[in-house]
């Protein structure tokens, strides 16, 4: 099937797509094959995106709900309602602690993925229809012929965006992304691209051991072999990826009865798969007796 949108995932090198017939498909580009698929039952999805935090892929349907999936499980594993329309956006910050939503009821509103609730609501002039989020964390706001940019969104109340830009010649929005470690914001347009100085939108600073802005070419090939080492498999998608590498911190209590509980099922088995091996063939099936009749 065709797919219907694309997300890339770093640091696992799998390419996820959905198409729409509603599967999610997530691609090992390293090895070529199909880790996992599932069966979303939502039909021609208006918004996919990941959470760069622990590589969740968000999906925004048409019933106004935002569904979080994992390769690990066929089910969502949140899925909350967000609007009363269509969601035709969703972006998450740097850290994964917030993320944006965008329906059809021209509201954009700001959620805490840590306990999943509501933090504030913007009302917009038309229905956003595209964002992005820098790494300082502006956001970018796409309409059908204006530009807003937004500081401080998660923080408090704003009552106005830090920038805005109106379009000219009849040129609608239809994509917005940041330019990592710079101040320039790529706009798509129905009639071309354009790009916009914005202040502040870059990090100044850099992590060399992460990704090299100066690094040469045999250095970004030596980078892309170590990062193909360093594949994290994709069991390690999870909500919380801090419990990766922790103990289990269950009371001793707990611990023994569930390793009880799994001994009497061996025991169990056991006995079960003996009473089968004992069993004499025919064994048990009511036998014809014969009668003499003396006459």
């Amino acid at each position: 099937p065709e797919p219907q949108h694309l997300e890339y995932l770093p640091y696992h090198y799998l390419l996820t797509s959905i198409s729409r017939a509603g599967k999610l498909v997530y691609h090992d580009i390293s090895t070529g094959d199909i880790v996992v698929e599932h069966k979303t039952k939502l039909r021609e999805v208006p918004a996919m995106t990941q959470n760069p935090h622990n590589a969740i892929i968000a999906i925004g349907d048409n019933k106004g709900s935002v569904s979080f999936w994992s390769p690990n499980t066929g089910t969502p594993l949140v899925k909350m309602f967000c609007h009363n329309s269509q969601v035709n956006l969703v972006q998450f910050t740097q850290d994964g602690n917030y993320f944006v939503t965008s329906g059809n009821d021209a509201i954009v509103k700001v959620w805490d993925a840590r306990n999943y609730k509501e933090v504030y609501s913007y009302w917009t002039p038309q229905v956003a229809s595209s964002a992005s989020i820098s790494q300082t964390g502006l956001l970018a706001l796409g309409f059908q012929d204006q530009l807003q940019i937004w500081k401080d969104w998660s923080i408090e109340k704003q009552k106005a965006p830090y920038m805005k830009q109106d379009t000219k010649d009849s040129k609608y929005v239809t994509d917005l992304q940041f330019v990592n470690f710079d101040d320039y914001l790529g706009v798509g347009q129905n009639k071309g691209f354009s790009s916009f100085l914005v202040p502040g939108a870059g990090e100044p600073n850099f992590d060399q051991f992460e990704i090299s802005v100066f690094a040469s070419k045999k250095q970004k090939k030596e980078a892309k072999v170590h990062k193909l080492l360093d594949k994290l498999p994709a069991d390690s998608i999870v909500l919380n990826p801090h419990i990766i590498g922790t103990s289990d911190k269950v009371s001793k209590a707990i611990l023994e009865k569930e390793r009880k509980a799994v001994h009497e099922e061996k025991d169990r088995k056991r006995l079960l798969n003996k009473r089968k091996k004992n069993k004499a063939r025919g064994k048990g099936k009511p036998t014809k007796e014969l009668y003499l009749i003396h006459i």
